[in-house]
């Protein structure tokens, strides 16, 4: 469980860097990213160190901000269809993911500015290279658990506590293979950061470690530019002081049954616990792996994918900005539909594939003030056209209006809008596909003939069948590898990627497009469905979610 050789990587304040690469001048300078809504200034999505420093969190208002920071530099998300466009920042995040595959073949984007590589076959070409041990100025900027103090970033205490493990590694008498390999790993990562910010000016931090989640823990130890190594060694240290519900799947129910319940606060009072004892606490897949993250080891894979599972966009309408008119919910639905079109067809032409399956999800405000009610509903994609995509969102709406909808008013009203595709098909190479199905279906004569004519050979126009659409759509489909770490449902809570929020917690960009969902998967719940659970009213309760069943 410990051969394997991960890195996340993830990208510093990276809507601000985005915004400073854009103009030079704000470098230095504290600087937020602020969502397009103009109330106080808007809501702050991005803060830089500079504006850290001074106070300035994420989730505040631009308002709020400059009180504390009167030299602070706000920058507006654009706007587009009246929402925000994030286009600029997936265009930066696959610049970067352009540099990453220069260094491994196996790189899992997570979200815009994370992505996930797996090194193990890289570091293992390159053991021999170090068979003599890594020397210290060949990972400047590595600190490692264990090694170094977990609240500073001191260099002198840093450049002390990696030779310090570097010295045990080489010539304590150890043979270590495993810790070795992570070494490499480290240089491995230092020479991908410095690429990263030479090709895209991006500085980036990254964690090291022997499976995803360890390394996502490693990755936000110390920052901005830095990188860490998380030891096997070194994990029962870090959990005697980290809280459970950091770790991915323990952010929600789960999470706070084991607290409240169990007692279990710190991932090391997981240990007291035998994997029968975590077994009847949940079920036998969860206490499994349970007992095995409490130990340190997941055999969650990095899967090898550049591009998003799904395509979405979406829009709140919180408090009195609600749609309360039938033309109102009219507007929103072309200019959503009219974004997600657009995606998609820039989706097709650039990753030669097809949706299939939309799904359109609503929160309604009903009752008293505060109380929201979400519902998701699943849809045949029956092709890219607008009329159609409208005209199936706008039967499923009808379903939720207490009245007859007309042009002036809608009851109950509507406070967020999403419509998301996926479960993409393949379709390059489409029309070869089908001449080589053809050309094997007809007498033996005739397709000679007309290889012959073409003067070709005929294996230039034979199609492999496992590569067609229908397999690579059984492959989208196929649901979570087995490998995989198990879901809490209700924890799942991230906005477009693989993040941990405290219990409670609720994200600040609030029309961010998101780019993954679990549409793909053959069971669960969607998306749209996770973040409707898991949406958190202004009065604190969590929002009933109903799932209405497919037609």
């Amino acid at each position: 469980m410990t051969d394997r050789i991960v890195a996340l990587v993830d990208m510093d304040c990276f809507y601000c860097q985005v915004e400073e690469r854009l103009n030079p001048k704000l470098k230095g300078k504290p600087t937020v990213v602020v969502q397009y809504n103009p109330w106080k200034g808007g809501g702050i999505i991005a803060v830089n160190y500079e504006a850290r420093a001074q106070g300035v969190k994420r989730g505040m208002r631009g308002e709020k901000a400059k009180q504390l920071c009167p030299d602070l530099v706000l920058c507006s998300v654009p706007m587009i269809r009246e929402k925000a466009d994030l286009a600029r920042y997936r265009d930066a995040g696959r610049e970067v993911i352009d540099v990453m595959c220069k260094f491994s073949e196996c790189v899992q984007r997570a979200s815009i500015d994370e992505a996930y590589l797996d090194l193990t076959s890289v570091v293992d070409n390159r053991l021999n290279e170090f068979q003599n041990g890594v020397p210290p100025d060949k990972i400047p900027n590595t600190f490692v658990v264990g090694y170094t103090s977990e609240s500073s970033n001191d260099e002198a205490l840093r450049s002390e506590g990696t030779g310090s493990w570097l010295k045990d590694l080489y010539f304590s008498g150890l043979d270590d293979v495993d810790a070795k390999k992570l070494a490499v790993g480290a240089v491995v990562v230092e020479e991908m950061r410095r690429e990263v910010l030479k090709v895209t000016g991006f500085k980036c931090s990254a964690g090291i470690a022997h499976n995803k989640i360890l390394a996502k823990l490693a990755a936000g130890i110390h920052k901005p530019n830095r990188q860490t190594v998380l030891p096997q060694a070194s994990v029962a240290q870090l959990y005697s002081t980290l809280p459970v519900y950091k770790i991915r799947s323990l952010g929600g129910k789960l999470g706070r049954e084991l607290e409240d319940i169990h007692g279990v606060k710190m991932m090391a009072d997981l240990m007291k616990f035998s994997q029968s004892e975590l077994t009847k606490m949940c079920d036998e897949r969860m206490g499994t792996w349970l007992y095995q993250i409490a130990r340190g080891y997941d055999n969650e894979p990095v899967q090898a994918r550049l591009i998003s599972k799904s395509i979405a966009c979406c829009k709140n309408f919180p408090g009195r900005m609600s749609l309360s008119k039938g033309k109102e919910v009219e507007h929103w639905l072309n200019k959503l539909t009219e974004e997600l079109l657009e995606r998609l067809l820039e989706d097709e032409t650039m990753n030669q594939r097809k949706a299939k399956h939309m799904v359109f999800s609503i929160r309604l405000q009903e009752g008293g003030r505060g109380k929201e009610v979400g519902s998701s509903k699943s849809v045949p994609l029956l092709g890219y056209n607008h009329e159609k995509i409208v005209n199936s969102a706008r039967m499923c709406l009808k379903k939720f209006c207490t009245q007859e909808p007309s042009t002036s008013v809608w009851s109950p009203t509507i406070t967020f809008l999403g419509l998301s595709a996926g479960k993409f098909v393949d379709t390059s190479n489409k029309l070869m596909q089908l001449f080589g199905a053809m050309k094997k279906n007809r007498p033996s004569s005739e397709a000679a003939e007309d290889t012959a004519n073409q003067n070709t050979e005929p294996g230039d126009t034979c199609v492999n069948e496992s590569q067609g659409p229908k397999s690579k759509y059984f492959e989208n489909v196929a649901g979570v590898d087995e490998g995989h770490s198990p879901v809490d449902r209700i924890a799942a809570s991230k906005v477009g990627a693989e993040t941990n929020l405290r219990p409670n917690a609720t994200a600040t960009l609030k029309d961010e497009t998101m780019n993954h969902s679990s549409l793909d998967e053959s069971t669960g719940p969607s998306f749209f469905e996770k973040m409707l659970l898991n949406s958190v009213p202004s009065n604190g309760k969590r929002i009933k979610l109903n799932i209405i069943p497919d037609l």
